[in-house]
């Protein structure tokens, strides 16, 4: 047998090959594109966690602030003072937003001690409810962490198997 007849016993091999090559191609592509854009997604996720982080602990602590303050009118007669305090604290831009705590605090300035003592309760809640949502979001934070290192580990596998 020559070699153009022995060339010619395996062109349709080569013709398979060729196609199934060019195929292989197509899927790791697609695969290797949607692993990127799954990368920057998590990272975009993980960008905003982080902020969203950031802005609950920013209200905590002017939560804890505005206690303290108000503490300090349990007893006393007048709460000269705390506006400036109150001003200062909602101008956070994390605690801007959150007009419970300015309202509470200008109420707690001209209120009575009973009205104080119940005011500082309210707060103690908002701040109670606000590290259940940290906590929370935090477990959920890590389970989806577990998650996508996961299948960003199956997408990177089935790219090296391809």
């Amino acid at each position: 047998m020559d070699a153009t007849n022995l060339l010619a016993g395996y062109r349709p091999e080569l013709a398979t090959a060729t196609e199934q090559l060019a195929t292989k191609g197509t899927e790791i592509a697609a695969l290797s594109a949607e692993l990127n854009a799954f990368v920057g997604a998590h990272g975009s996720d993980s960008t905003d966690y982080e902020t969203r982080m950031r802005e609950h602990a920013a209200v905590i602590a002017a939560i804890d602030e505005a206690i303290a303050e108000m503490s300090g009118l349990v007893g006393s007669v007048a709460g000269e003072g705390i506006h400036d305090n109150t001003e200062r604290i909602a101008a956070e831009t994390a605690v801007g937003a959150f007009a419970q705590i300015k309202a509470l605090s200008k109420l707690a300035s001209k209120a009575d001690q009973g009205a104080v003592e119940k005011i500082i309760a309210l707060l103690e809640d908002i701040k109670a409810n606000l590290e259940a949502s940290v906590a929370d979001e935090g477990a959920g934070q890590v389970m989806a962490e577990a998650d996508y290192a996961a299948l960003k580990s199956a997408m990177e596998q089935t790219l090296a198997d391809l």
